[in-house]
């Protein structure tokens, strides 16, 4: 309860009674005066009436003004800071709170940690809860929360494994914080035993862990657990039907993605700006005319054209070859940020049109001056390699370089291809890759890729086996790039020897790109018989090239 000047309207029994049994005074600080200037404005404390325009404004101005504390005042004033975006004005009230001894009431301490908790401070959330006299489950529950959402999961684990040992039991907002924690880390044993304890406590049912689960099950790459875990859930709003067709989005599987949408749609669950943000995922990979009905379904429900859609409809239609579209969404509304910008810079580079991506950039910088990421620069990169202008790539690797980002992998992987392309040198490709902190497959078969396109075929076998010894497993683009361009003496045995490693790694029955590649090696390096060989053992062979066939 708040004394505030002048007189007063309660509906409390005893005033005089409350004050002396729990009337602690300090006086107010500028950030307390400002807690109280928002709560004029808010229902915060209903047990008292007053006229908020006449009274409250004199005890803002007034730095020497003093506040009655009690055990409700702080539950419904952290209550109040709970839901603002700031922590400073629950932060205010901690201070208060330790001086007047209030600090011995369970209730409150709760409710601070859940206040620090909600606000991501899990350093002070735990700190305070070391410092608490008493402890109960939902003390337990709120650190270990505080922890998992500042992404801080081993010491969320570590203290649910010391609250087991002092004999406390989880309740089912425990079991949620445990499961979100092991989808983050992707523990299948930790969120599977977990699953096991919610289905013994009798909680299967219960709405939040149903919700968990589902991630949990999505996240760790079990998309049929996840469909059974969604089928049997009693109540399936949109956050639950779009948690499932981000599922089937990550598992690729673009027609189930449509479908669950469909259904979503006749189960009367009306999307979000999240759901339609996932099914455009989808619709880049299908047909474009679907990404267009989607958008229809955009605009007829009147879902808000915020920064997420739209960088999601800039992309599928990018992506799906259709940039005038693209740009037209990209000017819909005024909001920009540098994932837009990047999505539109990515599909001029897919198209091929290395003006309009360098146009795209400079109105990215000169509009509102959004900073270029490692995937702008990818995109840039890329789009460099197919122009003409040989010096424009070498102008985005200075921009790289300023911006301290060429040991990025994907960034990096971009600079090789370019050079590879577009240098006369190997060696600016070479020192490229050599600047990457961890290449990947990519970036040795963007390296192969130069080598063989200079015809230095034996130089490409030799990365190839350094690629190896370094542990990172070739695939058919790396296998089938050789392949391709084999011209020197020793093609033969290249040939061979790449066929060796394709068979080990069961890449020339499995994937059609290098058994097509194999056969048409072979062929041109006169190998008639080892062609047919290779032929006759590829399962798909309708979809071998044509011309092809006659070689062999």
């Amino acid at each position: 309860m708040l004394l505030l000047p002048g007189p007063l309207k309660t509906n409390l029994p005893s005033l005089s009674l409350f004050v002396e049994s729990h009337l602690r005074t300090i006086r107010t600080s500028t950030v307390l005066r400002q807690c109280l200037r928002l709560l004029s404005h808010s229902p915060a404390l209903p047990c008292i009436n007053v006229d908020q325009n006449s009274r409250i404004s004199p005890f803002i101005k007034d730095s020497t003004a003093t506040v009655l504390f009690s055990e409700e005042t702080c539950i419904h004033f952290l209550s109040f800071c709970k839901s603002m975006t700031s922590s400073k004005l629950g932060t205010c009230v901690h201070s208060p709170i330790i001086k007047l001894g209030l600090d011995r009431h369970l209730h409150i301490c709760n409710n601070l940690l859940s206040f620090y908790s909600k606000h991501g401070q899990a350093n002070i959330a735990h700190k305070l809860f070391e410092e608490m006299r008493y402890r109960d489950i939902v003390s337990w529950t709120a650190t270990i929360s505080a922890f998992v959402q500042s992404g801080n999961d081993e010491e969320a684990l570590c203290l649910y494994h010391q609250m087991l040992l002092a004999g406390l039991v989880p309740n089912h907002f425990t079991l949620s914080s445990i499961m979100r924690c092991a989808a983050s880390v992707r523990d299948f044993d930790l969120g599977m035993s977990h699953h096991a304890v919610i289905l013994k406590r009798g909680f299967r049912s219960n709405y939040v862990l149903e919700g968990v689960l589902l991630d949990f099950y999505s996240k760790c790459g079990m998309f049929d657990d996840a469909c059974l875990v969604f089928e049997l859930m009693a109540d399936r709003d949109t956050v639950s039907w779009t948690t499932m067709i981000s599922a089937l989005v990550q598992a690729e599987d673009w027609n189930k993605t449509v479908g669950l949408y469909i259904a979503m749609l006749r189960d009367g669950v009306f999307p979000n700006e999240f759901t339609f943000s996932k099914l455009l995922t989808a619709c880049c990979n299908l047909d474009s005319r679907l990404g267009e009905l989607v958008h229809a379904h955009v605009i007829l429900l009147g879902i808000e054209l915020n920064l997420a859609v739209k960088t999601a409809l800039v992309n599928m239609y990018s992506k799906c070859s259709n940039m005038i579209n693209a740009t037209k969404t990209l000017h819909l509304t005024s909001d920009f940020d540098t994932l837009l910008w990047t999505a539109i810079i990515s599909g001029y580079a897919r198209a091929g049109d290395c003006s309009r991506a360098v146009a795209s950039f400079q109105e990215m910088q000169t509009s509102a001056a959004f900073p270029p990421n490692s995937f702008t620069y990818t995109a840039l990169l890329n789009a460099s390699s197919l122009s003409t202008l040989p010096e424009l790539g070498k102008v985005f690797h200075c921009l790289v370089v300023k911006a301290g980002i060429e040991h990025d992998v994907s960034v990096g992987n971009a600079i090789v291809d370019l050079y590879s392309k577009c240098s006369p040198q190997l060696e600016d490709a070479m020192n490229a890759f050599e600047e990457i902190s961890s290449p990947n497959v990519v970036s040795w078969t963007a390296l192969i890729s130069g080598l063989v396109r200079h015809g230095e075929d034996s130089a490409a076998m030799a990365v190839l086996t350094e690629m190896q010894v370094a542990g990172v497993k070739p695939n058919s683009f790396t296998l089938s790039t050789i392949l391709t361009d084999l011209s020197s003496a020793e093609g033969v045995s290249h040939a061979q020897k790449l066929h060796a490693v394709a068979l080990k790694t069961n890449l020339d029955t499995r994937d059609i790109t290098v058994g097509n590649s194999l056969v048409a090696a072979y062929a041109k390096l006169s190998r008639p018989i080892d062609a047919g060989k290779v032929f006759d053992d590829v399962s798909h062979r309708m979809s071998t090239p044509i011309q092809a066939w006659p070689k062999v």
